[in-house]
């Protein structure tokens, strides 16, 4: 199965992708490795399975940036955040008009002038409160530097909880995305132990992710994202005051999993 819990059959032509290593053409989904074709008796055994664990982690390692770029484009980049932002916007605007019908309905009311400075005012601050900032797609080579940017920070923090925490859960589909999600999220606002940032807060995220109560709009499992970042957290905190890690250790780029 592949991340979008679809059948995947591995084959050296499958339409995965592949990483070469070591004189074979390894599958990021299955783990197979495929070297030149052998036949025996019209058998066709030209995969086995890796042994080596630094090919194993490196497979990993090229699976997770994979899903976690796609989950940062759909997040920030994709039609699907645009008909979001579009739609915020037009709520926003009905209920400034909602506003402005009943301040009107008031000075009729009350057999005032009407204020339009006022009611501009009330609009303004409205629009300032719901939507802080405005949604723009940065062009394609920006698009391309940010996705290589976090998709590297949330493999390097999957390093340290891998190795240097007790976290140890495999997540796969949905739960994987849900677990990259909560990354993210916990990037967005940053993670401080012990007077120590483990995660710092990106400001860039935190101006550009949608908001959490929004996930479902992006497939993402809202109760897997809460248990992901519950796990993540409590991870770190037990690697800390239990395993007495370092916590200087879990800090970004302190540690690459060598």
């Amino acid at each position: 199965m592949n991340h979008k819990n679809e059948i995947h059959i591995c084959s050296d032509h499958c339409n995965s992708e592949k990483v070469f290593s070591d004189g074979f053409l390894t599958c990021t989904i299955s783990g197979i490795r495929y070297a030149k074709p052998k036949y025996v008796n019209t058998y066709q055994a030209n995969h086995e399975y890796h042994r080596t664990s630094s090919t194993v982690v490196r497979v990993q390692q090229h699976h997770l940036k994979n899903i976690a770029k796609e989950v940062l484009e759909r997040l920030l980049f994709s039609k699907r955040r645009f008909r979001a932002e579009r739609k915020r916007l037009y709520d926003v605007q009905k209920e400034v008009k909602k506003m402005w019908v009943k301040m009107k309905r008031n000075y009729d009311k009350t057999k005032n002038e009407i204020n339009v400075l006022k009611m501009l005012t009330a609009a303004h601050t409205l629009m300032n409160r719901r939507i802080p900032r405005f949604f723009i797609i940065p062009p394609e080579d920006i698009k391309k530097i940010i996705s290589k940017f976090y998709t590297d920070r949330v493999n390097d923090i999957c390093l340290k909880l891998k190795y240097l925490t007790p976290h140890d859960i495999t997540y796969h589909g949905s739960a994987l995305e849900a677990f990259i999600t909560a990354i993210l999220y916990l990037m967005r606002h940053g993670l401080r132990i012990n007077d120590v940032e483990v995660i710092s807060k990106d400001h860039y995220l935190a101006s550009a992710l949608p908001e959490a109560n929004s996930l479902d709009i992006y497939n993402i499992q809202k109760t897997h994202f809460t248990n992901c970042r519950n796990s993540i957290q409590a991870a770190i905190r037990d690697a800390l005051h239990i395993h007495y890690i370092n916590p200087f250790m879990l800090i970004s780029s302190s540690y690459n999993g060598d």
